[in-house]
């Protein structure tokens, strides 16, 4: 494993846009997405390159579904692109941020549906596939349904690391390329209290190292305080080097029932921009594991919000959503296809969001209840949806160097 800084950094990318790993796309896309990897730090393992833990490595077969996933929104169709699926809303954790508080407990989806579903989310186009939960490790057919996929897609497992390692080589051997874990601090007491288990951090430890010494490109997972320090970051970053990890992201807390319904459980701009800063800072270091502040990714100058407009999360019972914190489902697996559900979620994200709008989705439903979430009224919903829309939401670069800003694509998948 190696990671990739300063000139030996744009030799290898060149090298393999050289190759057509660029996929075709526009040369305004390609300036644009060049000029965001100077903050980046690419990992090159077991020969191939991976830009992050949330794109397939360079090259790859789910790699070239990606980019033909974007040359086909740049004609005007509408690919799903990602999917999460919750396998389980079971949990050996009880986060303080936990997202399934949202939604009502229930049975967990069937082996075979899930299977079904990865076999639609793959016709549909989906480049990346992430299997969370709950914990969803602690299903033991997890290896199985991972095994449904084939490499058009690259498929990452999201985990507090309980029940990893029992069934760690049986996830690789069906083609599960990474592993990230939630580990908010090294300080035990912290992760601990945080993650509501008092072995919370020995499990994330041990399923790093796992996931590290069988090939598996793997990151950790963390939710910083509002008032982080730069020496707070640098021992936490170097204490993930000394397991070996490949990557650290640097996650922003959402509003959700767990946490609060308002921007009181947001980060501060301020320390969003330290957090991006420590993104730059520490890619430029060749010793460490590449950082990501994920939270730069959701801003209008790159990305924006492509939840509900790219990507969608089942949830363990079924519910489709926008992303595990949106409080609105647009159908359930168990009444309709995936493509159904998907379909009637674009007609209310036709396209990229600038920035995440929680707040003000949570804000606009006030007055529903934590029991009733998510909301699945349609009056309800076209409510909501009428207030969103009602003032001018500026499409992020990256989309808009892709093409978008020259007209409104249509809704089909």
């Amino acid at each position: 494993m190696r990671h990739l800084t300063g000139l030996s950094k744009w030799v290898h990318l060149l090298r393999a846009l050289s190759k057509g790993d660029g996929g075709g796309l526009n040369l305004k896309l390609l300036c644009h997405v060049i000029n965001g990897l100077r903050h980046e730090k690419p990992t090159v393992l077991d020969g191939k390159t991976y830009l992050g833990m949330g794109y397939p490595p360079l090259g790859s077969r789910a790699h070239r579904t990606a980019t033909a996933g974007l040359q086909r929104v740049r004609r005007g169709e509408r690919p799903l692109m990602i999917v999460n699926f919750a396998v389980t809303a079971r949990c050996t954790m009880d986060c303080v941020y936990c997202s399934a508080r949202n939604f009502r407990p229930g049975p967990d989806l069937s082996t075979e549906r899930l299977i079904e579903l990865a076999h639609e989310a793959q016709d549909l186009g989906c480049y990346k596939v992430n299997l969370t939960g709950g914990e969803p490790c602690l299903r033991d057919d997890l290896p199985e349904i991972a095994a449904e996929l084939d490499d058009r897609s690259y498929v990452m497992l999201l985990s507090s690391g309980a029940g990893f390692p029992r069934m760690a080589r049986r996830l690789r051997d069906a083609g599960v390329a990474a592993a990230s874990f939630s580990l908010d601090s090294f300080d035990e007491a912290t992760q601990n209290r945080r993650r509501g288990n008092n072995h919370a951090l020995e499990i994330a430890v041990r399923a790093a190292k796992t996931a590290v010494a069988l090939g598996f490109y793997t990151g950790l997972q963390m939710f910083p305080d509002d008032a982080p320090t730069l020496s707070a970051m640098t021992d936490y970053v170097n204490a993930a080097a000394r397991l070996g990890v490949h990557k650290v992201l640097l996650l922003a807390p959402r509003p959700c029932v767990a946490l609060g319904r308002d921007a009181g459980a947001c980060l501060s701009p301020k320390t969003l921009d330290f957090l991006r800063r420590c993104q730059g800072h520490f890619n430029r270091m060749r010793h460490v594991p590449a950082v990501m502040s994920t939270d730069d990714t959701e801003r209008p100058e790159t990305h924006g919000c492509t939840g509900g407009f790219m990507q969608v999360y089942v949830h363990a019972q079924g519910d489709v959503t926008p992303c595990p914190f949106y409080p609105i489902a647009f159908g359930n697996v168990n009444e309709m296809s995936l493509a159904d559900a998907f379909n009637r979620m674009l007609r209310y994200h036709p396209l990229p969001g600038p920035e995440c709008n929680l707040v003000e989705v949570f804000g606009l439903i006030r007055d529903v209840p934590d029991d009733a979430l998510p909301v699945k009224d349609p009056a309800v919903i076209d409510r909501v949806y009428e207030q969103l829309h009602a003032r001018p939401r500026p499409l992020p670069r990256f989309w808009r160097c892709l093409g978008l800003a020259n007209g409104r694509p249509s809704c089909d998948v």
